[in-house]
C-alpha cells in the first residue's frame, strides 16, 4: 500500500546528494515539498497535502540522521592507519585461460623484489593488476602475448585500516567515496578486504585524497593521564553524589542511572529592587552511567542550590531524553527514538528570547514562571 511516507522516502533514496543534505538537516523542508510535490502527486496518484509531505520529509530527516550520520561516524572516527604508496602503475588485461598462468610467473619474478607493491584482482571480463612501476618491465614481459585493456602510471595509493564494525555498518564506502567525490578526486582503482581498503589516485590528487581521509579522524587535543583505579574512583564518586549525595533527593527513583556534581556559586550584592541576591545554581551530569550518551549541564542565575534548582531541572531533561514516565522507561516515547542525533538543530536565542516575557506579564509568546 503506498503512503505518503513510503513514497516520499523512496524518492529521496533516488537523490543521493539530497539524502546526504536531509540527514544534515541543512535543507528547508517547506521549500523542498514545494519544489517535489508534483512528482510525488504523480506517483501517488491523486492529490498530497504539502504539510504531509513536510512531516514525511521530517520523520525521514530524523531516522536519516541516525543510520547515515551516527553510526557511520562511529564507525569512521576509529579508522586505523592510513598508508600512502607512490609510483604505481594500473593495467588491465582482458581475461583468458592463460592469464593466471602469466600472473603466477610474475609473482615468482618480483618475490625476488624488496618493497613491491603487488595486488590484482579478477572480473568476468577483466583482470586488473597493480604494481610498483619499477617492476612494469616484468608486466610487459611476462604479458606481451595478452590484450592490453589500458595502462594507467603516475598513480598511487591511499591504503586505510578500518575497525571490525564497517562489515555490519551499511554507507562506509559511499560516505568517504562522497567526500572524495566533492572534492573532485577520481579513484581510478577500488581494492578492498574485510578490514581494510586501497584506492589509486593520480600523483596529483593523493595528498588532497590523504587529507579528506585523514580528517576523518578526531584530533586529540591532550590526554589526562591517570592510574584505572583514579578512573573507577572518579567514576564512583560522581554516581554517588547522585544515588546518596547532595543530588540523591533530586533524582531518587529516577529509572535511568546518572553520574554528576552538583556546584553552588555564591554572589554577593543585591538586586534593583533592594533585596539579596541569591547564589548561582549549577548541576553537571552524564547518562545513562555505564554507557553515557548525554551530558546535560545546567546553570541558574539567582538559583540557589544546585541541587535543588539544576538538579531538579536536569532530572526532567533527563525523563523527557529516555521517555521515562512514572517509573517505567518506555524508549518509544524519548526525545529520540531512533537514537542520539549527530547534529541538533540551531536555536536562534534571540529570536525565542523575543517571545518570552520575564516579566510574568504574557504580552506575546511564552512565560517564564
Amino acid at each position: 500500500m503506498k503512503t505518503v511516507s513510503s513514497i516520499v522516502e523512496n524518492y529521496i533514496k533516488t537523490k543521493p546528494f539530497l539524502l546526504n543534505a536531509l540527514s544534515l538537516g541543512i535543507i528547508n523542508l517547506t521549500s523542498l515539498s514545494r519544489n517535489i510535490m508534483s512528482e510525488l502527486e504523480s506517483e501517488f496518484g491523486k492529490e498530497v497535502k504539502q504539510g504531509a509531505v513536510v512531516m514525511a520529509l521530517k520523520r525521514l530527516t530524523e531516522e536519516l540522521d541516525f543510520k547515515l550520520n551516527h553510526k557511520i561516524n562511529k564507525v569512521i572516527k576509529n579508522i586505523g592507519e592510513i598508508t600512502v604508496r607512490s609510483e604505481l602503475t594500473d593495467y588491465t588485461f582482458a581475461a583468458s585461460e592463460t592469464v593466471l598462468n602469466k600472473q603466477a610467473d610474475l609473482i615468482t619474478d618480483i618475490n625476488s623484489h624488496s618493497d613491491i607493491f603487488y595486488t590484482s584482482s579478477r572480473g568476468v571480463n577483466e583482470t586488473n593488476i597493480v604494481v610498483s612501476s619499477s617492476v612494469n618491465h616484468l608486466v610487459d614481459k611476462h604479458f606481451a602475448n595478452e590484450k592490453l585493456i589500458q595502462k594507467l602510471e603516475n598513480l598511487a595509493s591511499i591504503t586505510v585500516k578500518l575497525p571490525k564494525e564497517n562489515i555490519v555498518v551499511p554507507g562506509i564506502y559511499y560516505f568517504i567515496f562522497q567526500r572524495l567525490a566533492w572534492e573532485g578526486i577520481i579513484i581510478n582503482e577500488v581494492i578492498s578486504t574485510s578490514n581494510e581498503f586501497t584506492i589509486l589516485v593520480s600523483d596529483e590528487d593523493v595528498d588532497l585524497a590523504f587529507k579528506v581521509i585523514k580528517d576523518f579522524k578526531p584530533i586529540i587535543a591532550g590526554k589526562v593521564e591517570a592510574d584505572q583505579s583514579t578512573w573507577d574512583f572518579l567514576h564512583k564518586a560522581l554516581r554517588d553524589v547522585v544515588t546518596r549525595g547532595t543530588a540523591a533527593g533530586a533524582f531518587s527513583g529516577l529509572k535511568v542511572a546518572v553520574s554528576g556534581k552538583t556546584g553552588t556559586g555564591q554572589v554577593f550584592g543585591k538586586n534593583p529592587n533592594g533585596s539579596a541576591k541569591d547564589d548561582t545554581s549549577w548541576f553537571a551530569s552524564y547518562g545513562p552511567t555505564e554507557d553515557p550518551q548525554y551530558v546535560v549541564v545546567m546553570m541558574v542565575s539567582q538559583g540557589g542550590f544546585g541541587a535543588s534548582t539544576s538538579g531538579l531541572g536536569v532530572r526532567n531533561i533527563y525523563e523527557t531524553l529516555f521517555g521515562v514516565t512514572g517509573n517505567k522507561v518506555n524508549p518509544e516515547k524519548a526525545i529520540f527514538p531512533a537514537g542520539v542525533p549527530t547534529n541538533i538543530a540551531k536555536v536562534d536565542l534571540k529570536k525565542v528570547a523575543s517571545k518570552v516575557d520575564l516579566t510574568g506579564k504574557k504580552e506575546s509568546g511564552a512565560k517564564i514562571k
